[in-house]
Parts: C-alpha cells; structure tokens; sequence
C-alpha cells in the first residue's frame, strides 16, 4: 500500500501541528537538491529498526557532526582564491570550484577535510586544505504525543538521548506506551527512518541503554503499543502529516510489508 501525503483534513491540534513540522523538516532532507518544494519527492523505502540502535550512554560517540545552518571555512594554503565559507544548507550539499557538489552529511571537520583533500588532489599540485567550523547552528530536537509537555529542545553540544528528552518534556503521561517509543530520523541516504525504542524494559531494568539524538530528530510517545508497521503509519503518521498539504510539500511512503525492514535483534551490553 502506497500514501501520498497530498489531501486530508488538517489535524490542528497544537501537538500534531509541532510534530508535522517537525517532521516535514526531517522528510524535507530526504529530498533531493534538484527537486523543489511543490514536486512529488521519489517514494521512499521506510526502515524500522528496534532498540539494536540503542547503546550505552558512556559509548554514545560525541564526535561533532556537521550540521544544517554551520558555518564553515575551507581554506587552501598554498591556493587561496579558492578559499570558501558556505552555510551548510537543508539537503546538506554544497558547490565547491573546480569539484562541484559535496555531500556533508554525517561528516565532521576532519572527515569533510579529508574527503576534499582526496577530491582537490587530481586538481591540484599542493592541496593543501584546512576546514574551520566557524559558528554553529542552533539544532533542535522535538517531543510529541504523550508527555507532559510537547515542544523542541535544543541540542546542546553535551548531547541528549530520547529518555533525557522525554524527562525534559515532563515525563510520560499516565495513558503513554513505554514500550514502543519511536524516534523519526532523516537517515542521511534519502529515507526517512523510524526507530523503535523499548523505554520501560530500559527502567525496569536499570539499564543505560539509549538513543543518543540527532539534530531534527522527533520523538513521539505513543497512546498504546504499535503492533504493525502499517498500524503506526495509519494510527500516528497519517494524523500529523496532512498538514503538509498546506506546506506545498508532497511525499510518498511505501507502508507494503515486503518492502519494509524490520531489525529484531536486540541489544547486548
């Protein structure tokens, strides 16, 4: 079965209008850079993954990634004319001269410098490069359904896991499922990913177990347990993507079983 997210009745409730948004902004970075808003994104591949992606918080890697909104200096030693400063843009690609489109998602200073070192080299004699984060952007992140308080939260350097945030956001109301939170993640390969966390076997259990967060990720607490991939798109995504409509953005999701991933593996400490 194939949604296309093109008609519907807005839900605008204050909740499903933040997480709507949210999200369209995690969906808006799948697309790619020559599609405009108001064009049909290709259909995606969704991914659903379990508490394998958790892991403990002391081995969560704090390594910076660069994100949407950095601010960031290339500079050539030995070629200065060639010397940029770009704004990392939404589809996190940028033109440099001579070797055209770069890819910075997921990458930090020395991964980029590294790469535009390998590229630049069958340019250039001495290509020399350095890479300077010059100011970072302001990500957030953002809570929804049922938890005391909805809304964003920045993401500090420091980090956050999706329990850290829930906590920050008041807590799990009374009716929340512990037991299937799901955090939605633009995955950097032009699918959206949705990750299934199991909080309460985190605190019976006493574990460290979590997921460390990402820039734009969206946690959303559901209201009861998700037993089926189709039912979490029919029961939560189709209530809090309609509002798209109104954004001119169109996205397409393949929700067949067939097509869907599914890791249940589970995680070892």
């Amino acid at each position: 079965m194939t949604t296309t997210i093109a008609s519907g009745t807005p839900r605008r409730s204050s909740s499903a209008l933040l997480a709507a948004c949210a999200l369209a902004m995690v969906l808006a970075g799948c697309a790619s850079q020559s599609e405009k808003i108001g064009q049909r994104a290709t259909p995606a591949e969704v991914v659903l993954k379990s508490d394998a992606d958790a892991q403990p918080i002391a081995r969560a890697q704090l390594r910076y990634e660069l994100q949407v909104g950095d601010v960031v200096d290339v500079k050539f030693y030995y070629h200065p004319e060639l010397n940029e400063q770009f704004v990392i843009p939404p589809d996190n690609r940028v033109s440099m001269q001579l070797i055209g489109e770069v890819d910075t998602t997921g990458l930090s200073t020395r991964a980029l410098q590294a790469q535009l070192y390998d590229r630049y080299r069958k340019e250039l004699r001495q290509p020399d490069i350095t890479v300077i984060l010059r100011k970072y952007a302001s990500p957030k992140i953002f809570v929804s359904g049922e938890v005391a308080r909805p809304g964003s939260q920045a993401l500090e350097t420091g980090g956050l896991t999706a329990l850290q945030a829930i906590i920050q956001s008041g807590g799990f109301k009374p009716g929340a499922e512990r037991t299937n939170i799901v955090v939605l993640r633009n995955s950097g390969s032009g699918q959206p990913t949705f990750i299934k966390l199991d909080m309460q076997a985190h605190l019976e259990q006493n574990t460290v177990a979590d997921l460390p967060l990402k820039p734009y990720d969206v946690v959303f607490v559901p209201q009861r347990r998700i037993a089926e991939v189709a039912e979490f798109f029919d029961e939560y995504v189709n209530k809090i993507v309609p509002i798209y409509r109104n954004m001119g953005f169109y996205f397409s999701y393949d929700v067949n079983p067939k097509d869907v991933k599914v890791n249940t593996s589970t995680p070892t400490n």
